[in-house]
């Protein structure tokens, strides 16, 4: 059967982030129960579409999914299972925070067929994490993941953030030591982003940010610092001992399709990027009324595809093959762009062979600007 990867948006929170501008939102929990009910309304009308097709990666992200009563988790489970054929060996990754993530949430993910946890840790540093909006301390995290541990959770990934107000590099190693002391099977690092609509945007002037240059050395001084924890890098923000890399998460840099559901979900299936309401309200509504919650969809042009290989690809280790390359755009990616290759190769901000061009870590600190060079030559 063709696969797919099942990704599923719960929008609640607790207490939204200062910086977090994904689509979540705080004091609707009251809409819980009919957005679960709109979720499985959702999944049932995609039936027809996924005949012949099976998910082999299930992610029910966030906002906060241990943010569900236990119950609900079981409810959403058994839209799963109804609606969508998973593969036997599905990966399948539910998102918690330690302000949330009880046991009795962890049992009930488990038994919905979960057998991999992301958990949001961003700093063992209490007072980072108060200036971040974070309602756990670092000893609560500890607590957090032990349970899910004890439950049963054998596969467990770790969010950390570099670049915070006030961070200095020993800050940043004691997180980095704190959670690589904890042994998760994989660690996320993403550098904080100041973005429009947050409350850290409101407060930028008043912020004290580490400077580019040093928040670069932080990077490459943490990319070390996991290697030597055994945690390998596969993608620009992502690490994971040998065997552990998130396979929902290389679905979309190897430009895999993927069905989202819920509100602000985004699809991508048979060429076609689509995406749903944003809003709860708009999107329980919409699923109500006629099933889907759809509100942009776009066919991709061969550019557009052209664009998202090179983007997407060069967000990873594994970088461009080219003879995948080759097959899909009919043209040699070392050839038409060995202007390009030749300078960053040269610069130690890219690494090239006969068989692939990939970025270093110190090519992904300026990854944009390379990608943007090689499309210009498009």
């Amino acid at each position: 059967m063709k696969t797919f990867g099942l990704y599923i948006h719960i929008p609640f929170c607790v207490k939204k982030c200062a910086y977090c501008d994904f689509r979540s939102y705080e004091n609707m929990m009251e809409y819980r129960g009919a957005y679960i009910d709109a979720l499985g309304r959702e999944l049932s009308s995609y039936r027809g579409a996924l005949e012949g097709r099976s998910a082999d990666t299930v992610y029910i992200g966030g906002g906060t999914p241990s943010a569900l009563m236990p119950a609900q988790i079981i409810r959403l489970g058994e839209h799963i299972r109804k609606n969508v054929t998973l593969t036997p060996d599905a990966e399948f990754t539910i998102e918690a925070n330690p302000d949330t993530g009880t046991s009795e949430i962890f049992l009930a993910a488990l038994a919905i067929g979960a057998n991999r946890l992301s958990m949001g840790l961003q700093s063992a540093d209490d007072d980072e994490l108060r200036t971040l909006g974070r309602i756990h301390t670092a000893a609560q995290f500890e607590k957090s993941f032990a349970a899910a541990r004890d439950c049963g959770f054998k596969n467990i990934s770790l969010d950390l953030m570099t670049g915070l107000p006030g961070q200095s590099a020993a800050s940043l190693f004691r997180s980095v030591d704190f959670a690589a002391g904890l042994n998760p099977e994989h660690i996320s690092a993403y550098g904080l982003k100041i973005e429009e609509g947050t409350r850290f945007y409101k407060m930028r002037r008043e912020l004290s940010l580490p400077d580019e240059d040093t928040e670069a050395d932080m990077y490459l001084a943490l990319t070390e610092r996991l290697s030597e924890y055994g945690y390998g890098q596969y993608e620009i923000s992502n690490y994971a001992k040998r065997g552990f890399h998130s396979r929902h998460n290389m679905r979309y840099w190897l430009g895999g399709e993927y069905l989202g559901v819920g509100a602000a979900a985004h699809s991508y299936m048979d060429g076609r990027r689509f995406s749903n309401a944003p809003d709860i309200e708009g999107y329980i509504s919409a699923v109500n009324a006629r099933g889907t919650a759809v509100t942009e969809s776009v066919t991709l042009s061969r550019d557009d595809m052209l664009f998202e290989h090179i983007m997407l690809r060069l967000r990873t280790v594994r970088g461009i093959r080219h003879d995948e390359f080759s097959g899909e755009f009919g043209f040699d990616f070392s050839e038409r762009f060995k202007g390009e290759i030749k300078k960053y190769t040269s610069s130690g901000h890219m690494l090239s062979d006969a068989a692939h061009t990939a970025l270093t870590p110190k090519g992904f600190l300026i990854s944009n600007s390379v990608i943007t060079d090689l499309l210009s030559q498009i």
